[in-house]
């Protein structure tokens, strides 16, 4: 993604993190679970004309009042309706027409209420007995016996309290023991007083609240604060110490500030410091301002000092614009003055101009100079254009410029097409002249086509020309088939011929065998001997060593002699050294000496050195002289020598003379003779053995005399060389 597209994100991300926060906690201080309704919502107090009939809200029937006698009769009747939802609803309406002062003797037989329908009914009881005795309401709803009813009910109480009584609700409160209840009640509390006084919300929680609490409530007096006086509330806040959470109700304030007196807004945002918290502070006010009001959003942003944080913010004005209107922020963009800054509001129209009128933004793109911004249009009409028309979008792709644009854009068209119509994309690639770029969108149709239909994918990719694009085709189709149904991607892996089959074979078993092995090594046994069988059988060794190598080297091992059974073993030895190099040492060690037992400890060595050299090395030093020894020290030495030759060196010191020794030093030498051949020849002086030390020295220094005359003759001449090895060499 370029630069400039990034730009609104930025701004909207800048002031999202420190007012995300506060959405949440007001999201969360709205779910919290109350039930029942506010003592202004349950008043069901009798009515002047009707004494016996309980007022009711809309357009439902007036209740006639119950009394407790009626009860029993009333709520059996209730319970023998066959609906849950209709027992739920009769249920309600008993619980309000209940008499006020019969409610207290309702809730103690609530108890043989079914526990699904209890809560409800004793929460709407609480409620209405707390509009009138909300102490008495509250002292019951704590006896209740069950936890869940007991808070539940407790909330309802103290809800209704607060909206009749707030600082009789305050002060029940304030003796309540730290616990669920009150961690619960204390989100209802600090709502109700942020909405009766902010400033005394405030009070409160400073004197009664610790560090917790203050930072997850102050948000809540804020926002409340700032419905009546923002000017006020933005005061305040900044004289509280500097925290995330002062930062998060500073940024929900200005943008409700915004929406009121957006240049009251600015000119807070104005006497704060440099910094971080002024940014973030004008990214909000102005985020909101250009929602309303783009141009005055611009006038603000054109008053700070040129550089990127006012790009951002133009960047952020312009993508606002353009969800109104469009054409309004398209042709103010264009009146900008060539550069940096216009490339950047302009990148960050572009998505809403192609998404709106992508054959327009076509128009102005090839009016762009070659580079990013230009590029990035094209990809962006591109992505756009392709989901209403994309014949017409391919088309117009592929009449750009030559270029990482142009391709970019026809792999974003191919990326869509081949979704909902893969055979229309495959006809439209194939008819492209062959070259990288034909080659690159048969890849990518291959890949986005086996997302929907594998099979089809890879039957089409079979039927192309063998090539490279053919192969990455044919891997991305018949990789996802093997995802889904592996013996089906084996046996078009074992259609395609040469080189590139033996690959996707191998990518298959691989697959197969890490998820179901069983499986795979029976559809492998029923394949006639061959290289196919051979390539299948090895990955699939291979991966069972990595997930369970001592199982797999038991069946490798119990194969037939031969060929296949050696193979076996190897990539066996591959896959357990991958993850326990020790333990495929050790299995080495157990198989009978001969070529295969050397050509698996070779493998090991290889594998091991790349990871610990200094363990291979060592590992390798106790074989006996001869071909393995020194083909595994070969493959570990030189590699080791070239990324740190102090190390080898070190390793060496610690070696006992013998042939291990001579043979590790000769290799090492042997690497260090291209750039020094005068520390070589001092390592080789070292040998235990005159005979090879002999003749390695003579070996060398012929290989030096080559490389440089005068310096290799003098060191000839003071050497222990013999002086028949010496004519030689400088006679040479």
């Amino acid at each position: 993604m370029k630069r400039s597209l990034l730009l609104p994100a930025i701004a909207i991300l800048g002031c999202g993190i420190v007012t995300g926060m506060f959405v949440e906690h007001r999201r969360v201080r709205s779910e919290i679970a109350v039930g029942g309704r506010s003592g202004a919502e349950n008043d069901t107090s009798r009515s002047a004309n009707f004494p016996n009939v309980v007022r009711t809200s809309g357009a439902e029937a007036p209740l006639e009042t119950l009394h407790i006698g009626q009860l029993e009769a009333r709520i059996r009747q209730a319970l023998s309706a066959k609906v849950f939802a209709q027992r739920a609803q009769e249920l309600d309406r008993i619980a309000r027409a209940l008499a006020v002062g019969d409610i207290p003797q309702a809730v103690a037989r609530a108890d043989e209420l079914p526990v699904n329908l209890r809560l409800p009914f004793v929460q709407t009881l609480m409620a209405r007995w707390a509009a009138v005795d909300p102490a008495g309401a509250m002292v019951a709803a704590q006896n209740l016996s069950r936890h869940e009813e007991r808070t539940a009910a407790s909330l309802t109480v103290f809800k209704s309290w607060l909206g009749n009584d707030l600082h009789g609700a305050v002060a029940w409160f304030e003796k309540q023991p730290n616990g669920d209840l009150r961690a619960e009640a204390m989100p209802l509390m600090i709502s109700a007083l942020a909405k009766d006084d902010p400033s005394g919300a405030l009070a409160w929680l400073e004197a009664h609240g610790n560090a917790q609490t203050r930072a997850q409530f102050l948000p809540d007096i804020f926002q409340q604060w700032a419905v009546d006086d923002p000017a006020s509330a933005a005061k305040k806040l900044l004289q509280l110490p500097p925290n995330l959470q002062r930062d998060s109700a500073l940024s929900q304030i200005l943008i409700q500030w915004a929406d009121k007196s957006a240049d009251d807004a600015l000119a807070c945002c104005a006497t704060l410091p440099d910094g971080s918290l002024k940014q973030n502070s004008l990214r909000c006010v102005i985020s909101e301002l250009a929602q309303n009001d783009p141009q005055h959003a611009l006038d603000a942003a054109n008053q700070l000092v040129p550089g990127p944080f006012q790009n951002e913010l133009l960047g952020t004005i312009a993508a606002q614009w353009a969800q109104a209107d469009l054409n309004a922020a398209i042709n103010w963009a264009k009146t900008l003055p060539e550069g940096k800054d216009r490339d950047s509001v302009l990148g960050n129209l572009g998505s809403a101009w192609a998404q709106q009128d992508p054959q327009a933004a076509a128009v102005f793109a090839q009016t762009l100079q070659p580079g990013n911004l230009r590029d990035s249009f094209f990809n962006l009409i591109a992505t756009h254009w392709a989901q209403s028309d994309p014949a017409a979008a391919f088309a117009w792709a592929g009449e750009l410029p030559d270029g990482p644009g142009r391709s970019a854009a026809m792999q974003s068209v191919i990326n869509s097409w081949a979704l909902n119509d893969p055979k229309a994309a495959a006809a439209s690639v194939q008819a492209l002249p062959a070259g990288a770029v034909r080659d690159g969108l048969i890849s990518a149709l291959a890949g986005q086509w086996s997302q929907a239909d594998s099979q089809a994918a890879a039957r089409w990719a079979m039927a192309l020309p063998s090539s490279s694009a053919q192969k990455q085709a044919l891997q991305n189709a018949i990789g996802r088939l093997a995802t889904s149904d592996p013996q089906a991607a084996a046996q078009l892996a074992l259609s395609v011929k040469g080189e590139a089959g033996s690959e996707i074979v191998s990518g298959v078993a691989s697959q197969w065998a890490a998820s179901d092995f069983g499986g795979a090594l029976a559809w492998m046994k029923q394949l006639p001997d061959g290289p196919q069988k051979n390539d299948f059988l090895n990955n699939v060794a291979k991966q069972w060593a990595a997930g369970n190598p001592q199982e797999a080297s038991d069946w490798a091992l119990q194969l037939p002699d031969g060929p296949l059974r050696d193979s076996a073993v190897l990539n066996v030895t591959r896959g357990w050294t991958e993850n326990s190099p020790q333990d495929a040492a050790k299995f080495i060690t157990s198989l009978p000496a001969g070529d295969l037992q050397c050509s698996a400890a070779v493998s090991v060595v290889s594998q091991w050195a790349s990871a610990d050299p200094q363990a291979a090395a060592a590992w390798a030093a106790v074989f006996p002289e001869g071909p393995l020894l020194t083909s595994a020290l070969q493959n570990v030495i030189p590699a080791w020598a070239n990324a740190s030759p102090q190390a080898v060196e070190n390793w060496l010191g610690t070696l006992s003379a013998g042939s291990a020794r001579d043979t590790a030093i000769g290799i090492f030498a042997s690497a260090l003779s291209d750039n020094s051949p005068s520390a070589a020849l001092q390592w080789v002086e070292t040998m235990n053995d005159s005979g090879t030390r002999s003749a390695a020295l003579e070996n060398m220094a012929g290989r030096w005399l080559a490389e440089d005359h005068d310096a290799a003759a003098k060191w000839i001449a003071g050497s222990p060389l013999t002086d028949q090895q010496k004519a030689r060499l400088l006679a040479n």
